[in-house]
């Protein structure tokens, strides 16, 4: 767990999930892994991240994927078949595919 939090790359919201769930539990994990017995969550959880994870403070936190609908997204692929207006995506064929004889579907 050390590890995770001295690793930079590693954002904060694992360290915030494991605490939104139970503050006493990411307390006590805290207190074995930091060796202190007196840490807790709810007082020292913020000040820990921002010593150990600086980085993830500079700037604000920006989704890591982004929803688009149908039409943007034909777009960004490159089809030519763009038309901004239609925003419900159909069925692309209304054909089934061919059974394979001596199969069961």
């Amino acid at each position: 767990m050390l590890e995770y939090l001295k690793e930079p790359s590693i954002s904060t919201l694992p360290f915030r999930r494991l605490a939104e769930r139970n503050h006493e539990h990411a307390s006590r994990v805290f207190q074995v892994v930091l060796k202190q017995p007196a840490f807790d969550w709810e007082r020292d959880g913020e000040k820990l991240l921002r010593r150990y994870k600086k980085r993830w403070f500079e700037q604000p936190i920006l989704p890591s994927i982004t929803p688009v609908g149908d039409p943007l997204a034909r777009a960004q692929m490159g089809s030519g078949d763009v038309d901004f207006g239609d925003t419900q995506s159909g069925p692309r064929s209304k054909r089934r595919p061919k059974r394979k004889p001596g199969r069961f579907q």
